[in-house]
């Protein structure tokens, strides 16, 4: 869990911001990663399956592009599950290699039921946990000399603004030496009803995703939100080619966040911003990897080119 002073200056600072926002890391408490697991799983959802399609088929090509004496090294910000990762766990070992595995999280407990899990399938799976952020890492990641493949898998990129996702890209270069290797997991641009589809469920996960932002303020803050005053409202924005998630107020309200004595004033139809997940042409995943450091050494996309894996390395 976020630091609570974190998350109440967060949640104050967006809600009495110029438009009102909610950063949206803050979706994933205990619910909120139920709804997301729900969420993957929908019909509508294209990006989990289509991911699984190039790593699943698409491994073994994957790592014929990446010089292995014996063992790797996988380093993975923000691994989740590592169900992802699996697929590619068992491409190395079905080729001989061994494997080193770092995931990176925050949270001690959510790492260790993953390496516990990991290690029931691949035994012979040396699980390196790291515990911390994405900027206090460098000191973290042994120097052995193995050869380093970082994993940015999901669409997490697509979170990002422009300059935010360059730093944090650039952050990631700067804990891998020249000649490693960065496996990113994007969403293609497409057609723009089938990505604002994704992201407004029929089943109506999306929005209880979105609502259960408001419930976590309401727990952990000490607020009034009525979460049947205000609606779910996802668009798709062609010009910079993201999904916008977007709770707009129904009538004019005031909410109280009494852990910061702070009355929030809602106008009529008024938008708090949640989230948004870019996504990118091949094009545009060229600049990234120029100016973050890195180039482009193969892209694999899925059979319908709905989403892409690609491979860089460190210049």
């Amino acid at each position: 869990m976020e630091n609570t002073n974190s998350f109440l200056v967060d949640v104050v600072s967006g809600l009495t911001s110029s438009p009102k926002s909610l950063p949206s890391k803050y979706f994933y408490d205990e619910m909120g990663d139920k709804l997301f697991h729900y969420i993957m799983n929908q019909p509508e959802y294209y990006l989990t399956c289509a991911e699984h399609e190039i790593l699943g088929k698409q491994g073994e090509a994957i790592f014929s592009n990446i010089k292995i004496n014996k063992r790797i090294r996988l380093i993975e910000p923000g691994a989740g599950d590592g169900f992802k990762t699996r697929l590619l766990v068992h491409a190395l070992m079905a080729k001989g290699y061994e494997c080193t595995y770092n995931p990176i999280d925050i949270s001690a407990n959510v790492l260790d039921i993953l390496c516990t899990s990991m290690l029931k399938t691949y035994p012979q799976l040396e699980c390196e946990p790291i515990i911390g952020d994405y900027a206090e890492l460098s000191e973290k990641i042994p120097d052995d000399g193995l050869p380093r493949l970082m994993l940015f898998l999901g669409s997490s990129l697509g979170n990002y603004d422009g300059e935010a996702s360059i730093n944090i890209l650039r952050n990631f270069s700067a804990l891998l030496k020249p000649g490693d290797f960065f496996l990113l997991g994007v969403d293609l641009v497409k057609e723009p009803s089938r990505i604002l589809a994704a992201y407004n469920d029929a089943s109506g996960y999306t929005a209880q995703f979105n609502y259960n932002l408001l419930t976590r303020i309401n727990r952990e803050l000490d607020a009034n939100f009525d979460i049947d005053n205000f609606l779910h409202f996802p668009v798709y924005n062609p010009i910079l080619q993201q999904a916008e998630s977007y709770l707009l107020s129904k009538q004019v309200q005031l909410v109280t966040i009494k852990s910061a004595n702070v009355d929030i004033h809602f106008g009529a139809w008024e938008p708090i911003h949640t989230e948004i997940s870019r996504k990118y042409t091949l094009d545009k995943i060229e600049s990234l990897s120029t100016n973050s450091g890195f180039q482009i050494i193969s892209n694999y996309t899925d059979m319908h080119n709905d989403f892409c894996c690609s491979l860089w390395q460190k210049r």
